[in-house]
C-alpha cells in the first residue's frame, strides 16, 4: 500500500459521514435549533457509521439521527469541559468560554445537549434512546469523578471507571446505534465493545501527552 493511502481513506470516510449528518443539521436549523458544524475528527459518528454498514448520506435516516445525537452530546461535553478546565483554545481556535464568556458556553452546551435528546427520540427506538440517555448520564458521572480526583494519583480501577464514563459511553452508543435500530440481538455486546474501544482511545490520547 502506498504511503498516505490510509489517511486518504480516513479523510474520505469522514467526509461521507459529514455529508450524512448535514441533512440532520438542516432540519435542526429549520426547527430553530442549534446549527451543528460537524467539525473535528467525528470519531463517534465515524465508528457508528462503519458499524451500521456505512449507510449512504441519503439513506439510513434513523441511523444518522442517532449519530448526530451522539455527536451533539459530545460537543456539549466539550463546551462544558472548557469551562471546567479554563481552556482558552479548542482545535486551534478560541473556546466559546474564552471568546463569548462562561455563560454563553454553558447555555450553548445545554442547548446542544437538549437537542441531542430530541434527535434520540426521533430515531423511534425507545431502546436506543434509553441507552443513549444512560450513556450521557454516565459520561457526566465520569466527569464528576475526574473532578473529584483532580490533583491526586489514580489507581487502575479509578482510572478505568473515569475513562469508561468520559470516553467509552458515547462511543459505545454510537457503535450500537445501527445494530440496535435494526433489531440485532448483538447490539448490547456491540455497545460494550464500543465502551472498551473508548477506553483504549482515551489511554492512547493520554499517553500522547507524555510523548
Amino acid at each position: 500500500m502506498r504511503g498516505g493511502a490510509p489517511g486518504g481513506a480516513l479523510a474520505a470516510a469522514r467526509e461521507r459521514v459529514a455529508e450524512g449528518l448535514e441533512p440532520v443539521g438542516r432540519r435542526l436549523v429549520e426547527a430553530g435549533m442549534p446549527t451543528p458544524e460537524w467539525s473535528g475528527q467525528l470519531i463517534r459518528p465515524l465508528v457508528g457509521w462503519a458499524a451500521a454498514g456505512r449507510p449512504a448520506a441519503d439513506g439510513g435516516g434513523r441511523v444518522w439521527e442517532a449519530l448526530a445525537a451522539v455527536q451533539l452530546a459530545h460537543e456539549a461535553s466539550l463546551l462544558h469541559d472548557d469551562v471546567i478546565d479554563g481552556a482558552g483554545t479548542r482545535r486551534g481556535e478560541p473556546t466559546v468560554a474564552a471568546a463569548r464568556g462562561v455563560a454563553a458556553a454553558l447555555v450553548e452546551g445545554d442547548h446542544l445537549l437538549t437537542t441531542s435528546y430530541r434527535l434520540a427520540a426521533r430515531t423511534g427506538s425507545l431502546e436506543w434512546a434509553d441507552l443513549f440517555a444512560r450513556a450521557v448520564e454516565r459520561t457526566v458521572a465520569g466527569e464528576k469523578a475526574q473532578a473529584r480526583a483532580a490533583g491526586r494519583p489514580l489507581d487502575w480501577a479509578e482510572y478505568e471507571a473515569i475513562v469508561l464514563g468520559k470516553s467509552g459511553e458515547l462511543l459505545g452508543a454510537a457503535l450500537a446505534a445501527g445494530p440496535m435500530l435494526r433489531g440485532d440481538w448483538r447490539a448490547q455486546r456491540v455497545f460494550e465493545a464500543g465502551r472498551r474501544l473508548g477506553l483504549v482511545y482515551q489511554m492512547l490520547d493520554d499517553l500522547l501527552d507524555y510523548c
